[in-house]
């Protein structure tokens, strides 16, 4: 099986360079869907592997080993839709034999970074060494006013100087987004400590998806650029607003090239309906932006026992959505001692492991 979209199949070298350091911190800054916190470790996961050993949670903060590998396995089959995990779980998913051709990684407040951990600010979190063959799911947050060159910045080149060599550093297939869940119930602020309205949500959008495309660079050249939201029925203004499309929707510009959801079961027991609700509102369906794909940029059950079934029909929606561009299928583990959405990696469950190798190796099922 083989996807041929947007573009036949391109050459891409291999990379084989490591997370910095293996432990790099990876500082999430976005909230879960639920206003908790998520919480990912700095230290580096397993290095147990092989069938039967013992498979220790990707990840956990207990993850102590001297190395680890973040080797990705290539080639990728349909190599256009990325599976896999966050940065600092690659080394789990490996031990478990689970192949990962993408990871999702949350840069820090106020740094624009490029290259292989090369950041232009002194601290923060940098722009991680590629694990060899994967592709980038990754999010920045940006000063808007910075960004913006507005009020305090006016006069100044913002993140101008960052933002050229940062673009040209993506290879096809990478996914780039502004900010994440910023939709959310309660906002999110920048690091000047603004409070990020949709207006200015979609003029950062904008604002970086004509610099992309001002380097004469596009969605099939990489970076694609999108936004990622979280999709939770609430009420608006006392009536239902399902799959969280009219909260979601001002904060989400039109025409970006792909749109994600942080998906979960806590919210959504069918996951394929607010995957085929935003298909029809942002993406094939829409008059807006009829090429953009869906992607799932966090994916996980608290349930164990719901694990391989709500992966296994969020995969084939994907893999089987109208538009093929870049695309993802990324898992969100929650080490914090909550359950929240997320919950725990557990190394007896075989089931949920069989179904993430199954995708991981482009075999998708539709319970």
């Amino acid at each position: 099986m083989s996807d041929h979209s947007p573009s036949d199949e391109i050459s891409l070298p291999s990379r084989r360079q490591f997370l910095a350091g293996v432990g790099a911190s990876i500082a999430i800054l976005a909230s879960s869907c639920s206003g908790a916190g998520h919480s990912v470790s700095s230290s580096p996961p397993p290095t147990t592997g092989g069938s039967g050993s013992s498979i220790t949670p990707p990840g956990s903060p207990t993850d102590t080993p001297a190395s680890c590998s973040n080797v990705v396995n290539l080639p990728s089959p349909d190599p256009w839709f990325i599976r896999g995990c966050c940065t600092d779980t690659v080394c789990g998913y490996n031990a478990a034999e689970i192949t990962v051709t993408g990871v999702r990684h949350y840069c820090g407040e106020n740094i624009i970074p490029w290259g292989d951990g090369v950041t232009t600010n002194v601290g923060g979190n940098p722009f991680p060494a590629r694990p060899d063959g994967a592709f980038f799911c990754l999010t920045i947050y940006p000063i808007v006013d910075k960004l913006l060159k507005r009020n305090a910045y006016a006069g100044t080149s913002g993140y101008d100087d960052a933002l050229e060599p940062f673009f040209k550093s993506f290879l096809p297939r990478d996914m780039v987004s502004c900010w994440h869940e910023v939709a959310n119930v309660g906002g999110k602020s920048d690091a000047d400590g603004a409070l990020i309205t949709a207006a200015d949500e979609v003029a950062m959008q904008q604002y970086l998806l004509e610099f992309r495309n001002k380097l004469g660079l596009s969605a099939s050249t990489g970076p694609a650029f999108g936004a990622i939201e979280c999709p939770q029925t609430t009420t608006i203004n006392g009536a239902p607003d399902n799959y969280g499309i009219q909260r979601c929707g001002p904060f989400m510009m039109q025409g970006l090239d792909f749109y994600g959801q942080d998906l979960y079961d806590a919210n959504f027991p069918d996951p394929t309906e607010p995957l085929q609700a935003w298909e029809n509102t942002f993406g094939a369906g829409s008059s807006d932006s009829p090429n953009a794909t869906i992607a799932v940029c966090e994916c996980n059950s608290a349930t164990p026992a719901r694990r391989p079934d709500y992966y296994n029909r969020a995969a084939y929606w994907l893999w089987n959505q109208k538009n093929s561009g870049a695309r993802s299928f990324l898992t969100f583990w929650n080490y914090s001692g909550q359950k929240s959405e997320s919950g725990a990696w557990l190394s007896n469950d075989t089931a949920t492991i069989a179904a993430l190798q199954a995708i991981g190796n482009g075999e998708y099922v539709n319970p």
